[in-house]
């Protein structure tokens, strides 16, 4: 009998995690240079509501896994570009693509004459 009710708490034990799993989604995509679509991989993407951030391979390719489901901004960085930022839709147990296209930032100096 111990082993029965010991098999049934595994099995639930299973249960729950396969539950849990499936309760995020995943985001994927890219980070390319909007002049020549060529990969940056040093750049950053961030979920800023949940704290998390990601590097782009060498590829341009990024992934977050476990996302829970709902509407995110996300947001590509890399020093001397501008940021980009998007709204995506993450649905249980689904992936959402999201490509950014990063443009080179406008150059900003102050000058103060005395």
């Amino acid at each position: 009998m111990q082993s029965l009710g010991f098999r049934l708490g595994l099995l639930l034990l299973a249960c729950c995690g396969l539950a849990a799993a499936q309760n995020g989604g995943t985001i994927e995509g890219s980070v390319t240079l909007k002049e020549s679509g060529q990969p940056l991989h040093h750049a950053d993407v961030l979920l800023p509501k949940l704290g998390r951030k990601t590097d782009v391979d060498a590829k341009g390719k990024f992934r977050f896994t476990n996302v829970p489901a709902g509407d995110w901004e996300i947001v590509a960085h890399m020093h001397s570009l501008s940021d980009a930022r998007k709204r995506v839709t993450v649905r249980s147990g689904e992936m959402a693509p999201v490509e950014f296209k990063l443009d080179f930032s406008p150059l900003r100096e102050t000058v103060t004459v005395t």
